[in-house]
């Protein structure tokens, strides 16, 4: 569709956005849009693009909470599940009370019911989480399931509104699903702290072998290689001055 530009206090040129548009993502004024140019054309982006809602069907209840929490990561806002039985209905509330509060159950009518966000995350506390994250993981208790929903939590930041610094949006993608790795491979990683300072640190690099040097399973090293790559990716994005060991 065509739309007329509109010059606004002397300068600054205006185009209105489509009533459909507004109306089918519920634009409200003072929100902000993306505008990205490519190839000589103009795309408005907005977060609400993402959230489509989704539907399920759960046969095996036991892996409810693995999909929902997957959905939950990529940006859902809500979840139509279908299930077997009633009883699948009730055991699917107790999960959601015990492991996602961030979800509360809308509706319900025989086997199926349908699962909103109730709580939305602000994009200025990813780094705070993704500190938690690390600092969890340098317990020696077994804190696995709330760093999971931790990075759940930060996977979903990424996918509806990107990294601070959208040039390392896809970079903090990988270290999450890296460290996600690590924790359905061990609930004790010696060389965190080093991967901690490396990521925030100013200090000198620490060689991968030191890091890897407490790890004997092969998955792991792979692992915490991949991580290590990754997390000097971002020193280098990030423009911190890298000073070999």
């Amino acid at each position: 569709m065509k739309r007329k530009i509109i010059q606004v206090a002397g300068k600054t040129m205006v185009v209105s956005l489509p009533l459909p548009f507004v109306k089918k993502y519920g634009l409200e004024k003072g929100e902000e849009v993306d505008v990205i140019e490519e190839n000589g054309q103009l795309k408005i982006i907005t977060e609400k693009m993402i959230d489509q809602g989704q539907s399920i069907n759960i046969e095996d209840i036991d892996l409810a909470y693995e999909q929902i929490d997957i959905l939950y990561s990529c940006g859902i806002d809500q979840i139509k599940v279908q299930v077997t039985d009633q009883t699948s209905i009730k055991k699917i509330q107790t999960m959601l009370d015990l492991n996602t509060p961030q979800f509360e159950m809308l509706t319900q009518s025989g086997k199926s019911c349908t699962l909103q966000v109730i709580a939305s995350l602000d994009a200025d506390h990813f780094d705070n989480m993704l500190k938690r994250i690390f600092f969890m993981l340098n317990q020696e208790v077994d804190l696995r399931r709330p760093i999971q929903r931790l990075l759940s939590a930060c996977f979903r930041i990424l996918h509806k509104k990107g990294y601070r610094d959208h040039s390392s949006t896809i970079l903090m993608g990988n270290m999450l699903m890296g460290l996600s790795q690590l924790i359905s491979l061990t609930d004790r990683i010696p060389a965190i702290k080093s991967l901690y300072d490396l990521l925030y640190s100013n200090k000198g690099i620490t060689p991968l072998a030191e890091i890897l040097f407490d790890t004997d399973n092969p998955s792991e090293k792979l692992v915490m290689t991949s991580l290590y790559n990754t997390i000097r990716s971002l020193r280098v994005m990030s423009n911190r001055s890298l000073v070999a060991a």
